[in-house]
């Protein structure tokens, strides 16, 4: 199977040939496996990096792309259909091509594209394959406490969230499917919610999306690892643990920065116990897990396996449905925003942090 893997790039210069050698580019990658790097615009060296990766790798394993549009989803459109164009001309059959998405602040671990290759060679049509982003050991030690609350949270709340089978959030840098699927899925699209602001959570969507239209499936490959970044989580952690790490609006994030200062939110990564915002954070970050991990599989899939007190609280909310991808996302982050609601009256019935 033929694979193309997917970099959109805005001012990546620092991190960009790393992420591109641990996936064997621009030597040792697999045979027929093209890398797309596509240029978002940026102001720094990215351009530079991307030629002299291009210049080293073999006669056309390296296309780059120029996208004007800022965005993950004009940027990861853009490389998709340059895959296409180069798959259209070595007349490949875009059923037995597989498209790979990467992020250029990730490090994949070896074996990576190889296993995720291999599962699409095996998976059915209209299936979405996602690999493993894990947590590096040195952040971990680094941050001992940090970790440790977030495991501890992330447990408590694990019997009130659905089945892993009918999870219907995905993580867009270790994803992949077939071109042919992507195409027929309607690709990525920008969405926005009621304030006009964009969604993010490209594939997630595109996934609900794909489920409606093709009753795609997604199928894991833990094997397939690989270490994201944490210069978001690092640049704001009370925020990035309040989401659940979820990529949520521009604005939310803003709103989070403004209550938060700089210095608070650092001490936030060192000690979160220590944190003024302990108490809000975790809260917020119960409720974008049960919101995401827990409603929206039943909003857009009331036959979704869950535990029966889930089952029961999602039937009391009576939700009217929502078939769109952005109207099910934005239902699902709505309730996880509403503080004292009733998602939080439901949670602390049932984990001991409550309080």
């Amino acid at each position: 199977m033929d694979a193309f893997v997917v970099i959109p790039c805005l001012d990546e210069q620092d991190g960009l040939a790393a992420a591109c050698q641990s996936l064997g580019f621009p030597q040792g990658s697999l045979p027929h496996t093209t890398l797309v790097l596509v240029d978002n615009g940026s102001k720094d060296k990215t351009l530079d990096v991307m030629a002299e990766i291009q210049r080293m790798a073999q006669p056309g394993r390296v296309i780059i792309v120029e996208e004007a549009q800022q965005g993950y989803v004009p940027a990861r459109h853009a490389g998709a259909i340059a895959s296409r164009e180069a798959a259209m001309d070595l007349e490949l059959d875009l059923n037995e091509v597989v498209l790979l998405q990467a992020d250029a602040d990730t490090i994949y671990l070896p074996e990576y594209v190889r296993c995720m290759c291999l599962k699409a060679s095996t998976a059915p049509s209209m299936t979405i394959i996602e690999g493993a982003a894990i947590t590096a050991r040195e952040f971990a030690q680094r941050y001992p406490e940090y970790d440790v609350l977030s495991r501890k949270i992330d447990g408590a709340m694990s019997h009130l969230l659905v089945d892993d089978a009918d999870d219907v959030v995905l993580d867009d840098k270790v994803c992949a499917f077939r071109l042919e699927d992507y195409f027929a899925w309607g690709g990525h699209q920008r969405e926005f919610d009621d304030a006009g602001d964009e969604l993010f959570a490209e594939t997630t969507r595109l996934y609900l999306r794909a489920k409606t239209s093709h009753h795609a499936k997604r199928v894991r490959v833990d094997e397939a690892a690989a270490l994201p970044s944490r210069r978001k989580l690092i640049g704001h952690a009370p925020a990035y643990f309040a989401s659940a790490g979820f990529p949520r609006q521009s604005r939310w994030f803003a709103d989070w920065r403004s209550r938060c200062a700089q210095s608070d939110a650092d001490l936030f990564l060192v000690d979160p116990f220590a944190s003024g915002y302990l108490k809000n954070a975790v809260k917020s970050r119960q409720r974008h897990e049960l919101a995401l991990f827990g409603l929206l599989p039943l909003i857009v899939n009331e036959k979704a396996s869950c535990d029966e007190a889930t089952r029961s609280f999602f039937s009391s909310l009576n939700l009217d449905p929502c078939p769109g991808s952005a109207a099910a996302l934005q239902l699902a982050l709505h309730l996880a925003d509403e503080q004292d609601g009733p998602l939080d009256a439901f949670i602390c019935g049932r984990t001991q942090w409550c309080d």
